[in-house]
């Protein structure tokens, strides 16, 4: 790539500002991703190396269904499904209600899926769905045909991911039905991005008032004295991760051996520490913290509790304020 690009993943931001509040289906966890790039490019829009990326990560999850506005001069691989054509009343009421029903574009590879940021991206006209098999069910396929305000429903039963445009589609609107799908899918995507050579920064997206998440890392060794032949009784290697932002921080602890694998240790506030519980499932630096490790490979999350040891971490879907 010509032109650094740094790519910014977050899961708080200011929603009026960025216009994404209408693309979020209710009760979704959804992410914004932004860039930033030096020199700054001339059109506005998403960046040529981050549409590459964004569509080949999509098509791996499945197919991609769009709305399509002009079926001219489509790329090959492109399957359209135009709606069925209405009475003339109801297509009256359609227009004075902003509901007419558009064309959609379903793609199975990333030539395909990356026309849809050519299909009124910038004009905040597009949403896109990765969805979960070969046919979609006529519910989900009118949703996507006529919805303008996705927050007055539910994620699409048949869905993996939502795609939308950010204002002047300077950012891409990522929703799924669960932490676990979109940490998932922010994983993949951070990694195809790391692989290009990109940097991916964790912090807050321009525009967003909250400070950045601070992250740590430190390597620890607890070994016991090397006997006569310089074996170990015990030799564990270990990294504690906090992850910190105002005056709270998370620990967390993962071992060499073990690197699928991480566990919450406490929550430190000043001089405080305690173990997590139902507030700090639903905290959003948590919920940040999450997605970092997720995205770094680290696919088995836990949380020390107090009665029952280690047990699988369970995030809520919807992050308070800070």
């Amino acid at each position: 790539m010509n032109i650094p690009v740094v790519v910014r993943i977050d899961r708080s931001w200011d929603e009026p500002a960025w216009q994404t509040a209408d693309f979020r289906p209710a009760l979704s966890c959804a992410a914004l991703l932004s860039w930033i790039m030096e020199p700054p490019p001339v059109d506005a829009g998403v960046p040529a190396p981050i549409i590459k990326i964004v569509s080949e990560v999509a098509a791996s999850m499945g197919p991609v269904a769009f709305r399509l506005f002009f079926p001219e001069d489509m790329p090959t691989g492109i399957r359209r499904l135009a709606p069925a054509k209405p009475a003339l009343p109801v297509r009256i009421c359609q227009r004075l209600t902003r509901r007419w029903p558009a064309d959609l574009a379903v793609a199975l590879d990333p030539a395909g899926v990356a026309e849809l940021f050519s299909r009124d991206w910038q004009l905040q006209g597009q949403t896109a769905l990765v969805l979960q098999g070969d046919t979609p069910t006529d519910e989900t396929l009118g949703r996507l045909r006529q919805t303008r305000d996705w927050s007055r429903g539910g994620f699409p039963a048949d869905a993996r991911l939502l795609i939308a445009p950010a204002v002047d589609g300077d950012g891409i609107l990522f929703a799924a039905a669960s932490a676990e799908v979109l940490g998932t899918a922010l994983g993949i995507l951070t990694r195809a991005f790391q692989h290009a050579g990109e940097t991916v920064d964790w912090g807050t997206a321009p525009g967003s008032d909250r400070p950045a998440m601070e992250i740590a890392i430190n390597r620890h060794v607890d070994a016991s004295e090397p006997d006569e032949h310089g074996f170990h009784e015990y030799h564990y290697e270990y990294d504690i991760l906090e992850f910190s932002r105002t005056g709270r921080t998370y620990i967390v602890r993962s071992y060499a051996d073990t690197p699928d694998r991480a566990a919450f240790l406490s929550c430190r506030e000043g001089d405080e520490s305690h173990l997590l519980g139902p507030a700090d499932l639903i905290h959003p630096l948590l919920v940040e913290a999450v997605d970092y490790l997720h995205a770094t490979g680290k696919t088995t999350l836990e949380r020390l509790s107090a009665s029952d040891g280690y047990v699988p971490l369970e995030v809520a879907t919807i992050p308070t304020p800070d």
